[in-house]
């Protein structure tokens, strides 16, 4: 009970100084659990669980580069069954709002032929929907998870790695106004047939949380998603 403990802790000394927290965000299977695992959090990934995702909130106090910060593991945005998605967002707008300073990024996973609009949307809602104190952007890191060749590392490179999504938001204004999202670093794994344990992927996970600028988060945040259950799922095309 540990956890409870620090949470209780900081609930009842909101004047002292605010911890740093990291979260990763993604949609349900993206491999969250399994990234903050290999930086000390030990959560359960979602293939441990029958549904096969995260379903609850978790954190962990973890030391990365010197620096103690609050691992916070917390469900997937959309998934397949439409009835969890408001109760996601619910626990992620939970998770957002309690009194540390955070870090944030996206935890996308790569596809043969690219981005999946279900992961646009989670993006560019997030994005909207979560802002500074002040009501400016919130600078998210992106990790691009479970590459499989050549070909789609490529492809992911020359479309939204080098310029950090740039250009491939402002394309989509056109049908998305809201698509301002600002990212400020992006880092690709491979996938690993032995598993995604590894040294080189431990130390860029660390070193992107150790560069990525901690913020301070409006208060009250709300995620809501309007008829999610509804959107149709297809597939933004890198390739084209």
């Amino acid at each position: 009970m540990d956890w409870f403990k620090e949470r209780l802790s900081n609930l009842l000394t909101p004047d002292g100084p605010r911890k740093t927290a990291v979260v990763f965000i993604g949609n349900a299977g993206a491999g969250k659990s399994t990234l903050l695992s290999q930086i000390g959090g030990n959560f359960k990934s979602g293939s441990t669980f029958r549904s096969g995702y995260t379903k609850n909130v978790s954190e962990k106090t973890v030391t990365l580069d010197s620096e103690e910060v609050v691992l916070i593991d917390v469900p997937g945005l959309l998934e397949p069954n439409p009835r969890n998605i408001p109760i996601n967002a619910g626990k992620i707008a939970n998770a957002l709002n309690r009194r540390y300073n955070y870090k944030l990024f996206f935890v996308l996973r790569a596809k043969n032929s690219g981005i999946d609009d279900a992961e646009v949307e989670m993006m560019v809602k997030l994005s909207e929907c979560v802002r500074q104190e002040d009501g400016s952007k919130v600078p998210f890191g992106v990790f691009i998870n479970q590459i499989q060749s050549q070909r789609v590392f490529d492809m992911y490179h020359e479309k939204v790695i080098k310029d950090n999504f740039s250009e491939f938001f402002n394309s989509l204004k056109g049908e998305r106004p809201t698509a301002d999202v600002e990212i400020d670093c992006v880092n690709p794994f491979w996938f690993d047939e032995d598993g995604i344990e590894n040294f080189t992927l431990r130390d860029t996970v660390v070193k992107a949380i150790a560069s990525h600028k901690a913020v301070q988060l409006r208060p009250d945040i709300q995620i809501i998603l309007e008829d999610a259950s509804e959107k149709p799922k297809q597939s933004v095309e890198l390739l084209q």
